[in-house]
């Protein structure tokens, strides 16, 4: 049915520990020392961080930025270090994140889940977009104001009807088991997805009809998460 030992990390499923952490130091290594994160690596590293077992601490007051760091003893090892809010520096250990992200069915059904709405998500983000974006293909964050480009963005869902809440509320109401709920491997081969089609269409249906949805940078959405 599914491998119990896949790790899910935002929209991405690794099927090993070490796969996933081959993506992680590849991004660890593209940047040079102190240089903020951006793009598809900030938005990823932000849904890592949200994994951590101590992320409330991590984070603190709220994150300005993610950048890479040298070890103060040694200077020779990269890491990832938090830029809060009030600049004061916090590091975090990309392997505890991991750790506390190896696979259980809840979560394969969450990722399932996403995967369901994905063309919902997609499709609201290239809709705001085309038809809001400034003359340098910018939108203001929903949660700062700060300008953002496409690239830059995270389609949250508005609180309080987290997409954590919608599926919570799917899973009570439709009274499903979800340790016997069945998965396949992901039409494109990365990950899996609901085995049942209807089941996937019904929960597509359901998304549509209870979400709410906004653009925001990836950073106010790590900070949105805490509340």
């Amino acid at each position: 049915m599914y491998n119990l030992f896949m790790i899910i990390i935002g929209n991405r499923v690794f099927k090993t520990q070490k796969e996933a952490e081959r993506f992680i130091q590849e991004i660890l290594y593209k940047y040079k020392i102190n240089i903020p994160l951006h793009g598809d690596d900030l938005v990823f590293i932000c849904d890592l961080i949200k994994c951590h077992p101590d992320k409330d601490s991590k984070i603190g007051i709220g994150i300005k930025s993610i950048i890479v760091n040298m070890d103060v003893k040694f200077n020779k090892t990269r890491h990832f270090s938090i830029v809060r809010l009030d600049d004061s520096i916090m590091d975090f250990s990309f392997r505890k994140c991991l750790l506390s992200n190896l696979d259980e069915p809840i979560k394969l059904f969450h990722s399932s889940a996403r995967r369901a709405v994905a063309d919902q998500i997609i499709y609201f983000r290239d809709n705001i977009f085309l038809n809001e974006q400034n003359s340098n293909g910018e939108i203001p964050c929903s949660i700062t104001g700060i300008l953002i480009n496409k690239s830059d963005s995270h389609v949250d869902h508005i609180y309080p009807n987290t997409f954590y809440k919608i599926v919570s509320d799917f899973i009570k109401i439709n009274n499903i088991d979800v340790n016997n709920t069945e998965f396949i491997e992901a039409s494109d081969g990365i990950g899996r997805e609901f085995a049942d089609n209807i089941f996937k269409s019904t929960f597509s249906d359901y998304h549509r009809k209870v979400a709410n949805l906004q653009i925001v940078s990836p950073l106010a959405n790590l900070k949105q998460k805490k509340k």
